[in-house]
């Protein structure tokens, strides 16, 4: 099934629910997403791909032209619909003048009106999906015809007129593209041998087409060149026209000479490359794809909602043709097939933002493209890469050589982040001892704005009393009163438990997943649904003990000595102030 992804916009609810409803009821290759303002919408956009916009006019902050306006600055080639209310020819005209492709009138009877609304749905759709297939053609044919490594040329068959030649074409022959347009061949002389142009055309009128013909070409200046030929008739706009395409002959055998020895270094230089590099072969996904008739973004995003294992089908069925040393270190295996491991289920859904992303780009006929994107290893360790991949040249149409390259940007970007994260924590905390008046006022502040920073759900601090030697909880951020009570007390010579043991060792301590781990019994972990936790030891300038900072989220954050060490900073930028406020509020 073809799916369309609409995008209604409205800021009458009621409308928005009635027309989500009807679109799907009455045809359910519709996936509807709604927005209730403009602005709402335009971050939809960001976030994921539609194929057409249904939008009100008349909406508080930015009205519908406004919308479309944007729309278009942004870069936006999505079809648009005004749907509004009634005696507005004006605004249609502005709509249509802005780009929009249909402006329809509220009001009337409903089911005609809806009828008409998917009607102008359906014809946005297919005229978009034509105008990128004719576009798609053209460019893919431009770029062929001009960045062929062959010479190219477009001759007129009636009178063998030169039309179009490509670069490689001008530098064999050395004539400039002025001296070739509009020229005829026999103007030019350019056939050495008449015998072999006699035989060229004859093959050429026979069967309308000719393969490796060989033969010697006249450049300028008397020069000659053996050139190896194939050419096929072709009609253009009505026009029988002969497309050849001719490589030196010289320079073909130099380069068959040349390729073992290319062949040796590029393996040198493929296997010690720092750039984790992986060479793919995608026919069968391609293939896949074809059977469920999913050629474009909306369909395989399509797929994938109403089946999520679709992708992880389509992975599982890559061959890996080649990878590099630094490939096996960004994946984390010590072998093919550990390396075979990345491609199954678990990793895939680890990994779904890089293995959706390299599909999606290659369905919509990118060749090459760059992304800067987190995956997880086999190791369960997060890496920030930029990913770039390259379809090799005449594998667009079969995809059986993918080159994926991915340069590993972890900690310069880790590096950014905890050095703007440190900023923040400083301010947050100078801030909370400058403008508290009393430890609980300055505990809450510290506590609070410590979690947002950290982007972490819940937090807590406790504190170690001298005298009784119990941690006592003093407090807590995102945590309801109920779940309050668990929070108790405790005792510092507990050694077995789990808590006093890492405060013990005096260690930023981090758990991926409380599931996995001795914090899975944890009455509190449980409560709140905690798989990722942070622990934080506060110790004063003596090093002694004096609490600690517990961190928690929902969500599985994978930390690298570089964040633990990011997390020490701030503990002990905390541990400083805390030792004195604690000794400010309690003399």
């Amino acid at each position: 099934m073809e799916f369309v992804k609409v995008l209604l916009v409205d800021d009458e609810e009621n409308l928005l629910q009635i027309t989500k409803l009807y679109l799907e009821k009455t045809d359910r290759k519709f996936l509807i997403s709604i927005a209730k303002s403009a602005k709402i919408a335009l971050n939809l956009l960001v976030k994921e791909p539609f194929d057409i916009i249904i939008s009100d006019y008349k909406m508080p902050e930015m009205d519908g032209l406004e919308f479309l306006a944007q729309i278009k600055d942004q870069g936006y080639n999505i079809p648009f619909i005004i749907f509004t209310g009634k005696g507005r020819e004006e605004v249609a005209i502005q709509a249509l003048n802005l780009g929009a492709e249909y402006y329809l009138q509220k009001g009337g009877d409903p089911k005609s009106q809806f009828r008409e609304l998917i009607n102008l749905i359906e014809k946005s759709v297919e005229k978009r999906k034509s105008d990128i297939s004719v576009r798609k053609s053209e460019e893919k044919f431009s770029k062929a015809f001009q960045f062929s490594l062959n010479g190219i040329s477009i001759i007129r068959f009636s009178d063998q007129v030169f039309l179009d030649v490509n670069e490689n074409f001008i530098k064999t022959m050395g004539y400039s593209r002025e001296e070739i347009i509009g020229k005829k061949s026999n103007e030019l002389n350019i056939w050495a041998r008449k015998e072999d142009y006699e035989f060229y055309y004859k093959q050429l009128i026979e069967t309308g087409e000719i393969f490796d013909f060989e033969t010697l070409i006249v450049g300028k200046n008397g020069r000659i060149i053996p050139l190896q030929i194939s050419a096929t008739l072709i009609d253009i706009e009505g026009e029988l026209c002969i497309l050849s395409i001719s490589r030196d002959v010289l320079e073909l055998t130099k380069a068959l000479e040349d390729s073992k020895e290319n062949e040796i270094k590029y393996r040198l230089l493929f296997e010690e490359s720092p750039i984790a590099m992986f060479n793919l072969n995608m026919f069968d996904v391609k293939k896949h794809l074809e059977k469920f008739k999913i050629t474009d973004s909306s369909q395989f995003f399509g797929a994938i909602r109403i089946q999520p294992s679709f992708l992880t089908e389509l992975i599982s069925i890559v061959k890996i043709l080649a990878v590099n040393k630094t490939a096996f270190e960004l994946v984390g295996a010590n072998n093919r097939n550990e390396l075979l491991q990345y491609f199954n289920h678990e990793y895939i859904m680890k990994n779904i933002d890089l293995y959706s992303k390299l599909i999606l780009q290659l369905l919509l006929g990118n060749t090459r493209f760059e992304d800067e994107i987190s995956v997880i290893s086999l190791n369960d360790e997060a890496a920030k890469i930029i990913l770039r991949v390259s379809l090799a040249p005449g594998y667009e149409k079969t995809w059986s050589k993918v080159f994926l390259s991915a340069v590993n940007v972890t900690k310069r970007a880790q590096a950014v982040t905890n050095l703007r994260k440190e900023r923040e924590v400083f301010k947050t905390i100078t801030e909370a001892a400058g403008s508290s008046e009393s430890a609980e006022e300055f505990f809450n502040k510290i506590l609070k704005g410590l979690a947002e920073i950290l982007e972490f759900e819940y937090a807590t601090i406790r504190i170690l009393d001298n005298k009784t030697q119990l941690l006592e909880p003093v407090s807590s951020f995102g945590i309801d009163e109920k779940t309050k009570q668990y929070l108790k007390p405790i005792s510092i010579e507990e050694n077995n438990h789990k808590l006093v043991s890492i405060l013990l060792d005096k260690k930023v301590v981090s758990i991926s997943n409380t599931k996995l781990s001795s914090m899975k019994d944890s009455i509190f972990v449980k409560k709140l649904n905690i798989i990722s936790y942070v622990f934080c030891p506060l110790l004063d300038s003596k090093n002694s003990i004096i609490g600690s900072m517990q961190f928690g989220s929902r969500e599985r954050k994978f930390l690298l000595e570089d964040d633990k060490v990011f997390f020490k900073t701030f503990a002990n930028m905390s541990s400083n102030f805390l030792e004195h406020r604690l000794n400010h509020f309690l003399s």
